[in-house]
């Protein structure tokens, strides 16, 4: 087998990527282990890094995280860098229907037969949940005298107090 570099000759494969090597790493090969002989310490980037046997263990574990539908639509990219701005593309963006279906959850809970700490492990993972798809807005001109964001912090909160004594009274 050749060990020329993949510069010199385009068909060659990388030693990490040719199975039939003892140096092959299958991206679905175990991440207990390490991969890297040198730590990174800002000197000899390319040497470092020209490996690609890190790529591929994240791009594996990527991978084996997914579906296996979603999983093929991204199997091809080369990086996970790649893979993961694609998922992030098609699946990192909040819709009205997600944030409906989280304030039409908080508007119907029920403390039922929970006790108090339960009941409020439930809705406060709805608030956490609703906090997450869709976050207040914050003042960003660095000069902010008005506490625009304890104002609406305050809001929110006082409106968390309230669904909890509505839900009390019932």
């Amino acid at each position: 087998m050749s060990t020329q570099s993949n510069e010199d000759n385009p068909r060659t494969l990388d030693l990490t990527a040719d199975p039939s090597t003892v140096f092959y790493i299958h991206p679905f090969d175990t991440t207990a282990q390490s991969f890297v002989s040198e730590k990174f310490e800002g000197q000899n980037y390319l040497e470092v890094f020209h490996d690609n046997r890190c790529n591929d263990m994240v791009r594996g574990w990527i991978l084996k995280s997914l579906g296996s539908v979603i999983a093929k639509s991204v199997f091809f990219f080369k990086t996970a860098v790649e893979m993961w701005n694609n998922l992030e593309e098609r699946y990192g963006q909040t819709t009205s229907t997600q944030l409906f279906a989280i304030q039409e959850e908080i508007a119907v809970i029920h403390q039922e037969n929970d006790n108090v700490a339960e009941f409020f492990a439930k809705i406060k993972v709805l608030w956490d949940e609703l906090d997450k798809v869709c976050p207040l807005p914050t003042c960003q001109c660095n000069k902010c005298t008005c506490n625009l964001t304890s104002k609406f912090l305050k809001i929110l909160q006082e409106s968390k107090v309230d669904a909890i004594s509505y839900e009390a009274q019932r």
